[in-house]
């Protein structure tokens, strides 16, 4: 009897120790609720920059961050910092009154690192891109700072540098207004996109080029310029404009393909987006280039015609309104 007893116990404490271990549940992820933040017009910055500007102008999209409880009524202006190694980011207002400073992880009020009235240094972070947002409880000019104390891992013994036969990275490319289509008849648009060599063998950025529709031979391309006037880093926010002025709504959407070159001459990867071509909507071309001579002549002669015709019947009608004609004995035109 003894021994069933036991049995039964050893039993029992068994089923209680795998069923308190089948019901532990693991700890849900936090959701990070949707934000207002509209980083359409961001400003992209560097570290060292100093940058001056106004928010007069801009909307005020968000009101609340998730590190600080005060309400924020008016414009903000929004910056994107590209962070490529661990570092601190250190941001100072220079000049401005009512202003409030963020940090975010992302376009993203619900993301924020830390923020101050007049600067802040944040803890030392991962590579990554990172948003500052600049909100004033009015429209009011403004001088902020933007400084970043790398903190780089020291190599133990002497690198031993292999020939860099990888072509930098092509990202982020776009119409320079984030948009993905216009209006037929538009002269130009520009572009953007970020060519980064700092994973494929980190060197300085030589250039960069894009293609319509179809990609051609590496070099051959339509040549574009690095955003701030000269290539001297390993990456470059670059910039450009297409002539659209003979693009129509039947053959788009059109291709286009970006890609950069390093000093050491060696082509990347292409990155690409669409542009569609949509009818005006006042139903005209924005501009219609007439460049037949003979079409011209044609619809300069038509016009002439038109204006002879036009002047001579308000010639006669005033004429026959006219008093002083009448009393003259005058005769107009029937």
């Amino acid at each position: 009897m003894r021994i069933l007893n036991f049995m039964f116990l050893v039993i029992s404490y068994w089923m209680m120790c795998t069923t308190g271990m089948a019901a532990e549940a693991p700890t849900p992820t936090p959701v990070i609720p949707p934000g207002y933040l509209n980083c359409t017009g961001a400003i992209y910055a560097h570290c060292g920059d100093i940058i001056t500007g106004d928010t007069g102008g801009l909307e005020n999209n968000a009101e609340n961050y998730s590190c600080n409880a005060l309400t924020e009524n008016g414009p903000e202006q929004v910056f994107i910092l590209n962070l490529t190694y661990q570092s601190r980011i250190s941001c100072t207002i220079l000049d401005g009154t009512f202003l409030n400073i963020y940090l975010l992880k992302a376009c993203n009020e619900n993301t924020c690192i830390i923020w101050n009235t007049d600067s802040f240094t944040s803890e030392v972070l991962e590579p990554a891109l990172y948003y500052i947002v600049l909100d004033s409880w009015i429209s009011e000019s403004y001088q902020i700072q933007i400084e970043c104390d790398y903190d780089e891992p020291q190599p133990t013994a002497t690198p031993v540098k292999t020939p860099d036969i990888q072509g930098p990275m092509a990202s982020a490319c776009s119409m320079d207004n984030h948009e993905n289509y216009i209006e037929e008849g538009r002269q130009s648009v520009g572009i953007t996109a970020w060519i980064d060599d700092t994973l494929n063998g980190n060197s300085i950025i030589a250039s960069a080029e894009y293609f319509i529709d179809v990609p051609g031979a590496c070099g051959s391309g339509e040549l574009l310029h690095a955003a701030d006037g000269v290539f001297d880093s390993q990456s470059e926010w670059i910039s450009g404009a297409i002539n659209t002025s003979t693009w129509v709504p039947e053959n788009s959407p059109y291709h286009i393909y970006i890609h950069g070159i390093d000093v050491n001459n060696s082509w990347g990867d292409f990155c690409a987006f669409d542009i569609e071509v949509k009818p005006s909507s006042t139903g005209i071309p924005l501009s219609v280039p007439v460049n037949n001579p003979v079409l011209k002549l044609f619809l300069i002669i038509i016009m002439t015609g038109f204006l002879i015709f036009q002047s001579f019947h308000i010639a006669q009608y005033n004429c026959k309104q006219s008093k002083i004609f009448k009393n003259f004995g005058i005769l107009c035109f029937k």
